[in-house]
């Protein structure tokens, strides 16, 4: 199947430059887009037949280009090209967006790294979600952007384990990851300013939170670290 695909798209491509020229074929990007995912499967087809198969998944990650004939019937169909059109058009604003988004990640991104990176993880607050980097500390705010579990990291960032330091000196031996061996493990209790953002947003935003005294209590005991 894929040889014929192959077969007639190149018969297409050949019959627009004959008929077009070769600079009047170039002069459009559409044209460009289907000259250079044809060289790509030529090449893939080529390198099939070169490339033993231990070392088959160089071409398999050529075959992830023929996804992109697809693309074609944006050119096809006037509304999804209308479509196309408009969002290049809005290109400019949106780099804008981006990078004020990107912006306020970053500060919040700090500003996480300096009020939690030295509390103990637990439960939620984990090797794949933590703020004891800048790294993570996006990657674990871009992941609270989808909606994905931010409640509970929320409750384990507030859990205060037995025996921790309210504000432990920096030590470079620290277990960053549980997994690690021969490394002094990280103690640090959560920053009270934690529970002081939990009280304003959900005491307003978030109904159900405060059902029963015991989680009062929890938090004037969190709180009393101060």
């Amino acid at each position: 199947a894929n040889l014929v695909f192959v077969g007639i798209f190149s018969f297409e491509l050949v019959v627009k430059v004959l008929a077009s020229g070769v600079h009047s074929y170039c002069l459009d990007n559409w044209n460009l887009f289907d000259a250079f995912i044809m060289f790509v499967t030529y090449f893939d087809l080529a390198a099939a037949s070169i490339i033993p198969k231990s070392m088959s998944s160089i071409t398999s990650k050529l075959r992830i280009f023929r996804l992109f004939r697809f693309v074609r019937i944006i050119r096809k169909n006037k509304t999804l090209n209308d479509m196309w059109e408009t969002f290049v058009t809005a290109l400019p604003s949106l780099w804008n967006a981006l990078v004020l988004i990107s912006l306020v990640f970053f500060v919040f991104g700090v500003l996480a790294v300096k009020l939690f990176a030295k509390v103990a993880l637990n439960d939620d607050l984990n090797s794949h979600a933590n703020f004891q980097n800048l790294g993570f500390s996006l990657l674990t705010l871009f992941r609270f952007s989808t909606g994905e579990n931010w409640n509970g990291f929320m409750h384990s960032v507030m859990d205060q384990p037995d025996g921790c330091e309210v504000d432990p000196e920096w030590n470079k031996d620290w277990c960053i990851v549980p997994q690690e061996v021969d490394c002094v493990e990280l103690n640090g209790c959560p920053n009270p300013i934690t529970v002081y953002a939990y009280l304003s947003v959900s005491r307003k935003n978030v109904p159900g939170v405060w059902n029963g005294p015991g989680q009062l209590q929890r938090c004037e005991r969190l709180c009393a670290h101060e």
